[in-house]
């Protein structure tokens, strides 16, 4: 069944309300689906009204942070605090994906990353060789084929991860962007959005 955006819209507001204290934002030190591995306090975020089968924070949300400590990902919670909604990697957005398993590579059209760049896996079924929630490396992307590349455990391309099969459909690939605190701090997210 195709949903209508009028649907889908109010279902996104329905997850995340709009309004000042109707979501909480924390921050985590590693991928939960249940919303473990949190630092500080939830904050009070504010969310636009859904549009075009999106929702996003309306403005940024700053985050306290009490010490030294890596943030990797960004939490969602209700209102209350009690429920947890899901989390998005820090820095990145969520995209779908391909397997090309013949050359062993993800494909996703202007993915936009580089050597190097850390991207994380969420979804029901992964294909052999990624774990939802691990991070990678990747690992070549190639001038002349600028919509695939490659995964490596490590940086430089040092361990490339063999990749087979093909993913659930509601599998997606992020960029993900470590923030080292040496310090307490603040900690802002600028961008939050949910897409169906």
């Amino acid at each position: 069944m195709y949903l209508t955006d009028a649907t889908v819209n109010a279902a996104l507001d329905n997850i995340l309300p709009s309004g000042s204290g109707n979501v909480l934002l924390s921050v985590h030190t590693d991928y939960s689906a249940t919303g473990t591995n949190i630092h500080g306090s939830k904050t009070s975020a504010n969310f636009s009204a859904a549009s075009a089968r999106s929702k996003a924070l309306s403005g940024p949300c700053d985050i306290t942070i009490t010490g030294a400590i890596t943030i990797k990902w960004v939490g969602a919670w209700s209102s209350d605090g009690n429920t947890f909604k899901g989390m998005v990697p820090n820095g990145g957005s969520f995209k779908r994906f391909q397997i090309d398993d013949t050359n062993n590579k993800i494909v996703c059209e202007d993915h936009g990353l580089i050597a190097d760049n850390k991207v994380v896996f969420i979804g029901t079924t992964m294909p052999t060789g990624i774990t939802a929630g691990t991070e990678y490396f990747v690992g070549t992307v190639t001038a002349g084929d600028p919509d695939s590349f490659s995964l490596s455990t490590t940086a430089g391309n040092a361990n490339p991860v063999t990749i087979t099969g093909q993913p659930s459909a509601d599998a997606q690939f992020s960029k993900l962007v470590q923030e080292v605190y040496s310090n307490a701090g603040t900690h802002r997210v600028s961008t939050f959005t949910l897409a169906l």
